[in-house]
């Protein structure tokens, strides 16, 4: 937190900071005057920034969500003055928010590894493609040193396909 503070006063920025301990515990600094401000101002910033409306949509709500959950983290003494009933609302749409933020990487990592699965069998089919021509190109070789005058022509070889033409990503 202390290069945090260094950082805001020596580069004359907002800066906020959010970390939290293996244990849960929560620790927050803010160079401005509430860290809700400075995520607003994100949101306000990256909803300037996407162009894909459904898109900004989902994303705006999300942060929508995580900036009214960091200010509830923040007025953590007017948590006190809860009841039982809205500590329980509370809870459940933290559990809520938690599980759909797990869902939605979940299904990200799970999107990366297909991608890297359709990938990796471009470069095998692509490696199985150059075996054939080194073997074609040995081939031609053994018979030119057979047949002296003979000569091998590199274009009776089979063609490389373009990485984009075989589904490359």
């Amino acid at each position: 937190m202390k290069k945090a503070r260094e950082l805001s006063v020596l580069c004359d920025v907002e800066v906020a900071l959010l970390i939290f301990s293996s244990r849960g515990k929560l620790y927050e600094f803010s160079s401005a005057n509430s860290l809700a401000r400075v995520l607003q101002r994100y949101g306000d910033h990256l909803e300037a920034s996407i162009n894909d409306q459904a898109t900004h949509h989902s994303k705006y709500a999300d942060f929508r969500v995580h900036a009214e959950l960091a200010q509830l983290v923040q007025s953590g003494p007017e948590l006190e003055h809860l009841d039982v009933a809205d500590l329980v609302k509370l809870e459940t749409r933290l559990h809520n928010e938690l599980s759909r933020i797990r869902s939605k990487k979940m299904q990200q990592l799970v999107e990366y590894v297909m991608i890297l699965k359709k990938k990796e069998q471009i470069l095998r089919e692509e490696n199985e493609l150059l075996k054939k021509q080194i073997a074609a190109m040995k081939s031609a070789s053994q018979t030119n040193d057979r047949n002296v005058g003979g000569s091998v022509r590199i274009s009776n070889l089979l063609p490389l396909a373009s990485w984009e033409e075989r589904g490359g990503i």
